[in-house]
């Protein structure tokens, strides 16, 4: 009923104009400036200015009656109240058939609260559109308060940078989107670390609330709007200080690598630019060294006459503090001498090539296991068998296997290796499945027996207190009644 009533206060020629528009004769950016007029023009809007009660006194009195039946707005109110009249303008536009959403930004509490003590301030709700253009493809931004239509390529003029962190966009049927990223100019060096948690990793949570209210699938527009996005964010600007640099998305400098990163490809014509003399490389160059036993857990091996990039020692601090997962490298490398082991990229490597099984048997490392950490590992003429009764099979039926290593738990001051499933023949491989689908099989028929005779018990149990009581009331209860 409301989109009824602001409808009616169209004019003609905005009424002609919209038909036109949705049969895509005319381009959207002037119909919808003049509409925009047309909006403040009623509401007595004053450019760039807010709005207060108290001193508009020549509001049009149709449509701000409209918007006060419908609890829109309160002339009794003294604050800033530009959010009631976007609310309007988005009921407006939605009645004549624009593709129009409701842009919310919000602003959780800071990470870093001042000792300061301040006074209670009331913050609106910072609410704006946008509305979609079919001729340029493009959501165009726009605001009430200031009667402002904004370039979409440059959404983020819409809105204060400094402490932006949150931006959705409220669709029909319930539908929210995030578009944090098309607002933010500063994402990489002030959004997403105003964001919680810190790292992006962390942003399980927020996403996962969002599904409950995103599309069941993406259209065309949805795909070309990611698309724009992704464009957008390569326009950022460099961040202006050494920490700005620190994990950023795009850009990269030598000092901020770890021990296990180096720059690769390197040289004056990978650099981007250059930051108080420092070259910048795109944060693609940034590549993770391994050992060579530990590319060997992702399927690679390195390639025949490689050098190591960096020697990493081990230092007296790595022996005393608990192991962990970073230190996994000095662990597993049997190659290491002295404590120190050499490094590889993955420019060096290649796909690990299987050994082949010699005269049937499993081979074995010094504890009578087989270390299977990728499919690639696999020795040719073998399989995994996965699960824990594999190996219970193998011994009943005296098949030569080893036990599978496909990882390490690292806890306690020391790794301890997880065992999943074994490595057998590939012929053996087939009777031990065939003995595992046989042990299921029995497994379930008793399980079945077993709940069959519990059925049976409880049956039991009720059909003798039945006649128990039957027999009580029989005997004990005629002469009574």
């Amino acid at each position: 009923m409301l989109q009824s009533m602001l409808m009616s206060l169209l004019p003609f020629h905005l009424i002609q104009g919209i038909e036109t528009l949705r049969q895509q004769k005319s381009p959207t950016l002037p119909y919808l400036t003049d509409l925009l007029q047309w909006w403040c023009r009623q509401l007595d809007l004053p450019k760039h200015t807010n709005i207060d009660f108290k001193n508009v006194s020549s509001i049009n009195s149709r449509c701000f009656q409209v918007l006060q039946d419908f609890g829109l707005s309160n002339h009794e109110e003294k604050s800033n109240d530009t959010e009631t009249f976007t609310l309007g303008f988005v009921a407006l536009c939605r009645s004549i058939g624009l593709d129009i959403r409701l842009v919310v930004a919000l602003y959780p509490i800071p990470l870093s609260l001042s000792l300061k003590k301040m006074d209670a301030v009331h913050n609106p709700l910072n609410l704006w559109c946008e509305v979609y253009s079919w001729d340029q493809q493009l959501w165009i931004p726009l605001r009430i308060e200031s009667c402002t239509v904004y370039d979409p390529l440059r959404p983020w003029d819409a809105i204060e940078q400094k402490s932006l962190c949150y931006v959705i966009a409220l669709e029909p049927c319930n539908i929210i989107k995030e578009v944090t990223r098309r607002y933010a100019s500063l994402w990489s060096t002030t959004t997403r670390k105003l964001r919680l948690p810190l790292k992006e990793s962390g942003d399980g949570w927020w996403k996962l609330s969002l599904w409950f209210y995103s599309k069941s699938f993406k259209s065309t527009r949805d795909e070309h709007e990611d698309n724009v996005t992704s464009i957008l964010q390569l326009t950022e600007s460099m961040p202006n200080t050494f920490s700005g640099f620190v994990d950023h998305p795009l850009y990269a400098l030598e000092r901020h690598c770890k021990q296990n990163q180096v720059i690769y490809p390197n040289g004056k014509k990978h650099i981007v630019g250059t930051f108080k003399g420092e070259p910048i490389y795109p944060r693609t160059h940034v590549q993770t060294i391994r050992s060579s036993e530990s590319w060997k857990r992702f399927g690679y091996q390195i390639k025949s006459g490689e050098s190591g990039v960096v020697l990493k020692q081990k230092s007296l601090a790595d022996s005393s503090k608990s192991f962990n997962i970073e230190d996994q490298d000095m662990f597993i490398d049997s190659n290491e001498t002295n404590g120190s082991v050499w490094l590889y990229g993955e420019w060096q490597t290649e796909p690990l090539e299987p050994l082949a099984l010699i005269d049937g048997i499993i081979p074995r490392n010094d504890f009578g296991n087989i270390e299977i950490f990728h499919p690639r590992m696999i020795p040719r003429g073998a399989v995994h068998i996965r699960g824990k009764g594999a190996c219970h099979i193998a011994k009943q039926l005296e098949i030569d296997y080893a036990s599978a290593i496909t990882g390490f738990q690292f806890g306690r001051g020391k790794p301890i290796p997880l065992l999943d499933g074994i490595i057998v023949t590939a012929e053996n491989g087939e009777i031990i499945l065939e003995g595992l689908g046989e042990e299921e099989r029995a497994k379930r028929n008793a399980y079945l027996q077993k709940r069959q005779l519990d059925a049976l018990g409880r049956w039991k149990r009720l059909t003798i207190g039945i006649i128990s009581r039957a027999r009580i009331f029989r005997d004990y209860y005629r002469d009574t009644a």
